[in-house]
């Protein structure tokens, strides 16, 4: 297996061309999510996305897999973005609610930080490189999906359900961290060789605390827009 190396690759052609077919193909499957939607057609539709998208997701398990072997302080499926992308696929298949919370507030809220601050080498010819990016936009499109075609609408308790099990689950990696000195959730006590927004944060390990207060305050900030809406509507009616 070859080595994989870690570089900061942003504005580059492959982090580009990654970005820009998330937006076309969420743009054009949102569209005609919607058309369908209108015509009552739409679930046989996302069912076709949940199948293929599950497909999709078990091949870089296995991909993941692999470089898991050699180096398990790195590539088990223990990061954000490996559990919510079997979350991903399930949640559009079932439609079931906490399932389409985590979704929403990890996919939209977290996993886009993998767009904006990418830790692979962006080369397309690396076996890594279309893992990395495959996983992510699975997850990002389904959220975005769910959001725009599917209807999905967060409520409060998506929001508490989903913050007590990323508080839960992140508290458990930190503690295995520890153990291990390993760096899943980027909790651990080294840093990603990447630039990325960790490295803002200050020292370990008190950018733990940091970083579990910018988690909470990103799922806050992506419901708080519903919340209003649903505030506006009661108004609304009152009047």
């Amino acid at each position: 297996m070859p080595n994989v190396v870690f570089t900061f690759a942003v504005h580059r052609p492959g982090h580009l061309a990654a970005v820009a077919f998330l937006v076309i193909a969420t743009w054009a499957c949102c569209w005609w999510g919607r058309r369908l939607r209108a015509r009552g057609t739409e679930p046989k539709f996302r069912r076709a996305l949940g199948w293929t998208m599950l497909a999709a997701t078990l091949f870089t398990v296995v991909g993941y897999g692999a470089y898991a072997l050699e180096e398990p302080g790195k590539y088990l499926p223990l990061q954000i973005c490996d559990i919510v992308g079997l979350i991903a696929p399930v949640a559009v298949l079932t439609g079931y609610r906490p399932l389409l919370a985590i979704l929403y507030f990890w996919g939209i809220g977290l996993t886009t930080q993998g767009f904006i601050t990418p830790v692979v080498q962006q080369h397309p010819g690396e076996f890594f490189f279309w893992l990395f990016w495959i996983n992510h936009f699975i997850i990002v499109f389904l959220a975005l999906y769910m959001l725009i075609a599917g209807g999905y609408r967060p409520d409060r308790r998506d929001l508490l359900r989903t913050v007590g099990f990323t508080t839960a689950y992140a508290t458990a990696i930190f503690f295995l961290n520890r153990a291990t000195g390993w760096n899943y959730l980027y909790i651990g006590p080294t840093k990603p060789e990447a630039t990325t927004l960790v490295d803002a944060l200050g020292p370990y390990p008190l950018r733990v605390v940091w970083m579990m207060l910018l988690g909470l305050l990103v799922h806050v900030l992506i419901y708080l827009p519903w919340e209003i809406v649903r505030h506006q509507r009661r108004r609304t009616q009152a009047n």
